[in-house]
C-alpha cells in the first residue's frame, strides 16, 4: 500500500479498481482469486493511495481443472 499524497479533511476521493488476473485454487475449488490494482485519487486528481489485492470470492461453478475426480 502506497499514500503518494495526504488525504485531508474535506478532500473528496474516487477510487478506480483494475482487474490484473484470476488464481483457480487447486485446494478449493469453489472458490478463487481475483487480483486487482485499486487506486484513488483527490478531487484535483492527484493520486492519494495505490494499492493491489488479491480477493477471494466464490466460483459460480466448481473448478474441474487438474483437481483429482470425487469419489
Amino acid at each position: 500500500m502506497r499514500w503518494p499524497k495526504p488525504v485531508l479533511v474535506g478532500d473528496t476521493v474516487s477510487f478506480r479498481m483494475r482487474r490484473t488476473g484470476k488464481v483457480d485454487l487447486r485446494s478449493r475449488p469453489t472458490h478463487g482469486l481475483v487480483l486487482a490494482d485499486n487506486e484513488g485519487f483527490n478531487q484535483k486528481g492527484e493520486q492519494v493511495l495505490a494499492i493491489s489485492t488479491s480477493i477471494l470470492v466464490e466460483r459460480r461453478e466448481p473448478y474441474r481443472g487438474s483437481c483429482p475426480p470425487a469419489r
